[in-house]
């Protein structure tokens, strides 16, 4: 049997090839970019065929999407700290009153690379909250979730591909639910954790909000808290990792230029910005909103047991913008950003990535001075 792990373009680095292996065949290195790949040591391989029985990328399957809805955390404070509306707090909640468990993302500031870890209460939520827009690594999570399953429930919150490899390790338990997001791509680990320690300067960071609601929900702002100096404040359009990964989409991950997950989740539930409540802005306080799409009678069963949340049901068809197809992988769009990434690395590897940033950043003065502006005003408000 010749082995067909998923190539570099598709892979999604999600690691179960690795942990599947009965021969410890697999290792997972990071690439210059810090993403995380599979590598086959040939001589321990026996071409046994398990990694790719439980490669989701080569056993796609479908999933649909059965209501959604709007709606916010009812505490203030966990509303203010969560990027959106605060759902996935309300949603893990439920599981932790019922003496489950949660496994979600988390920023390590030793070292700048995220990973998902384990909460058993609420105070263990914390750091979950707040989107990270890099790329988390779920390979030391594997054991604990297979272990917790016996006997308890478990919710799984990441991104869409992350709940394909979690769903085709554990198939559908009845103990397990699965919380995506909506997704645009996971960002190099690499270059966050360059990026970061640059402008911290060798301070002791305590936090980093990537969506901080310093202007509001509609505006993101870059956050920064340390043990003992003043706050790191950027707005997005300021901020070198954020623009050039946002708004230029210049080092996403491979697979993130052509996923085969935009707009097919199989999670059981689904969250995300609800940017369409534009069009009712009665409910728009710029506080955040969250979407809430359940996928399966299990998400929808979850979420009918979800208290101290203000939800509001809309029609199916009102959520069908969010999960847009990906671009044709060879459209002129995508190619650019394939191209730019490749340029990208290349001048990273010689200048470093703050040098290589600015360069990509066009018009930097003209957005620090409507930053500026922005900030005068805000002032002015209080």
């Amino acid at each position: 049997m010749t082995i067909d792990l998923a190539d570099h373009q598709s892979c999604t680095g999600c690691g179960v090839c690795a942990y599947k292996c009965p021969k410890d065949a697999i290792s997972l290195e990071r690439d210059r970019a810090g993403f995380i790949y599979p590598r086959v040591d040939s001589t321990k391989c026996v071409q046994c065929g398990i990694c790719n029985k439980y490669c989701h990328v080569n056993n796609l399957t479908k999933n649909s999407r059965l209501s959604a809805c709007f709606g916010w955390h009812s505490n203030p404070r966990i509303r203010e700290e969560s990027s959106s509306g605060g759902l996935f707090t309300a949603l893990a909640q439920t599981v932790l009153s019922e003496g489950g468990v949660v496994y979600g993302h988390v920023i390590d500031y030793s070292t700048l690379y995220t990973h998902c870890i384990r909460a058993e209460n609420e105070e263990q939520l914390s750091p979950m909250r707040q989107s990270k827009y890099v790329e988390s690594n779920i390979t030391n999570v594997f054991d604990s979730i297979n272990e917790d399953l016996s006997d308890r429930l478990v919710l799984f919150c990441g991104t869409p591909c992350q709940c394909a490899a979690i769903k085709k390790v554990y198939g559908d338990n009845k103990n397990l639910f699965l919380i995506s997001f909506l997704c645009y791509g996971v960002g190099a680990p690499n270059f966050f954790r360059d990026h970061y320690r640059f402008v911290s300067k060798n301070k002791k960071i305590k936090e980093i909000r990537m969506r901080d609601k310093f202007f509001g929900w509609h505006d993101d702002t870059v956050r920064i808290k340390y043990f003992k100096n003043k706050d790191y404040l950027a707005h997005y359009s300021v901020d070198a990792y954020y623009y050039c990964y946002i708004s230029l989409g210049l080092y996403k991950r491979d697979c993130c230029y052509s996923c085969q997950y935009t707009d097919n989740h199989l999670s059981d539930i689904t969250i995300g910005d609800y940017w369409n409540i534009v069009k009712t802005s009665y409910y728009d306080d710029n506080k955040g909103v969250s979407l809430i799409i359940a996928n399966s009678e299990k998400g929808k069963e979850l979420l009918s047991l979800t208290e101290d949340v203000k939800l509001h049901s809309i029609d199916i068809s009102e959520a069908e913008y969010a999960f847009f197809k990906c671009i044709d992988p060879n459209s002129e769009t995508v190619q650019w950003k394939i191209n730019g990434k490749k340029q990208f690395l290349d001048s990273c590897k010689k200048r470093g990535f703050e040098f290589t940033a600015r360069k990509y950043m066009k018009n930097t003065s003209l957005r620090k001075i409507k930053v500026f502006i922005k900030f005068l005003l805000r002032k002015t408000k209080k």
